[in-house]
């Protein structure tokens, strides 16, 4: 069982589907936060590594 929270990370740009999917899952867990990434499509991870990684421990250090 997951007792700290969770984030949920979607790109500003994303598709519709993929951000309807995030937040279906949302929607059905406890304890998420929504974090939007400005001006990022559902591959940050690839075209901005560094963003995405001060997303991530930002997150953490909460």
């Amino acid at each position: 069982m997951v007792r700290s929270g969770l984030r949920s990370t979607v790109g500003e740009a994303s598709p519709a589907h993929l951000v309807g999917a995030s937040r279906h899952l949302q929607q059905r867990l406890a304890n998420v936060s929504e974090q939007i990434l400005p001006g990022q499509n559902h591959f940050a991870h690839v075209m901005d590594p560094e963003s995405v990684a001060e997303a991530i421990n930002a997150f953490l250090a909460t």
